[in-house]
C-alpha cells in the first residue's frame, strides 16, 4: 500500500506554510499543498458498498483515501459558481436558479470539509475565526483572568465603566475593519485609548461597542500552541501606556527600531490552563496572546487560530515550523 499524503490547505502567499513545507521536503514526507487561489473541482461516487471521494486542484486529483492527515493552516476550498446564462431562462427565474446552484456548491463544499474533518487534522477551516466572546468567556471559566470587558451600545453604562477604570481601551468586537481607498486597503486601528477624564456629553448615539479596562504591561506574551506544546515569547513594550502592542517595528530617526522579544517560561499553572483552553475551543494550534503585569499577574487576551508564528519561531530559536511538520509527520504514519 502507497504511503497516504498530507493534504494542507491554505493560502499562496502564507509564508509559515512555506517555511513548514521546506521541513516535509528535507524529511522527505509525501504531501500536497493547496491554495485558496486554486479553483476546486469535486468528485462522488457511491455504489455498490463502494464510496469515492476525489477533489481536484490544479489538474491534481486526490482521493480522499489517499490522504492520511490534513493541515488546515488557513485556507478554504473554492469551487468555481456557474450562474444560470440569461438567453436560457426565463428572466424572472434567473436570480432564483443562482441563489439554488450557490445552495448546491456549499453543500458539496461542506461534504468536503466533513470527509476531510474525520481524518486527523490540525483546526478546521470553521474555526479560523473562532468568536472572541465566545473564547473570552470560556478562559474565564477555566479559571484565566481576563480584562474586565463590557459590550453594549448604552451610553450611561459605557460612561459608568470608563469612570470606574483608571484608563479604558476600545476595540472590534471580533476583526479589524479594513477600507479601500484610491485602490489601497487600509486597516483601521483596532485598539484604542480612552481617557476616564470623559463627560457624559462626549458619547454620540453607539452600536453595540467592546470596552475594556487598560492592563499595564511588564511584557506581552505570545504564545504559540501546538497539541500540547507551548512556545512562548516575552515582548516588552516601548511606552508605559501601549494600546495596541502588535505593532513590533517603528520608524525611528536613526532606521527601524524593532520591540526587545526574547524566549520566556510560563508557570505550569498557566499552561495547564492553556491546555484546558484550546481543547474546549476545540483547537489543535493557534496564537495565544497574554500579558504579564508589573505584579506578574497572567491575563488572558484572545486566540488566533491562524496567527503568524514566524517571528516567535526565529527570534526565540524555536524552530515551530520543523516541529508542525515532525508532528504532521508523526500523524500520518499512525494513519498509514
Amino acid at each position: 500500500m502507497s504511503e497516504k499524503k498530507i493534504l494542507i490547505l491554505s493560502e499562496q502567499d502564507d509564508v509559515s506554510t512555506h517555511n513548514v513545507v521546506e521541513w516535509l521536503k528535507y524529511f522527505n514526507a509525501s504531501y500536497v499543498r493547496m491554495n485558496s487561489e486554486n479553483d476546486f473541482d469535486f468528485h462522488l461516487k457511491i455504489q455498490n458498498g463502494t464510496k469515492i471521494i476525489a477533489i481536484k486542484c490544479n489538474d491534481l486529483v486526490l482521493c480522499l483515501d489517499d490522504i492520511g492527515v490534513v493541515w488546515f493552516r488557513r485556507g478554504w476550498i473554492s469551487i468555481p459558481f456557474s450562474k444560470a446564462n440569461p438567453d436560457d431562462v426565463f428572466a424572472p427565474f434567473s436570480s432564483q436558479i443562482d441563489r439554488h446552484l450557490k445552495a448546491e456548491r456549499s453543500t458539496i463544499i461542506d461534504f468536503i470539509y466533513y470527509a476531510l474533518k474525520k481524518k486527523p487534522h490540525i483546526n478546521f477551516p470553521h474555526l479560523y475565526n473562532i468568536n472572541k466572546l465566545f473564547v473570552l468567556s470560556e478562559a474565564q471559566n477555566i479559571g484565566l483572568i481576563v480584562p474586565n470587558t463590557l459590550v453594549t451600545k448604552d451610553n450611561i453604562d459605557i460612561f459608568k465603566f470608563i469612570k470606574s477604570h483608571k484608563q479604558t481601551i476600545t476595540k472590534c468586537i471580533q476583526d479589524s475593519m479594513f477600507v479601500k481607498i484610491n485602490n489601497q486597503d487600509i486597516m483601521l486601528n483596532s485598539t484604542s485609548l480612552i481617557s476616564n477624564n470623559v463627560n457624559n456629553d462626549d458619547f454620540i448615539k453607539l452600536y453595540y461597542s467592546l470596552f475594556q479596562d487598560y492592563i499595564e504591561k511588564k511584557y506581552e506574551l505570545r504564545i504559540f500552541f501546538l497539541f500540547d506544546k507551548i512556545f512562548p515569547c516575552a515582548i516588552f513594550p516601548w511606552d508605559k501606556i501601549e494600546a495596541d502592542g502588535k505593532t513590533l517595528e517603528k520608524e525611528t530617526v536613526i532606521g527601524y527600531e524593532r520591540k526587545r522579544i526574547c524566549p520566556v517560561q510560563i508557570p505550569s499553572e498557566i499552561k495547564n490552563k492553556l491546555i484546558l483552553l484550546m481543547k474546549q475551543l476545540q483547537l489543535e494550534s493557534g496564537s495565544i496572546d497574554m500579558i504579564v503585569t508589573p505584579n506578574n499577574e497572567y491575563v488572558f487576551l484572545e486566540v488566533n487560530p491562524v496567527g503568524q508564528f514566524d517571528y516567535v519561531s526565529k527570534l526565540c530559536n524555536y524552530f515551530i515550523e520543523k516541529e508542525i511538520a515532525v508532528k504532521l509527520i508523526e500523524m500520518n504514519k499512525y494513519e498509514n
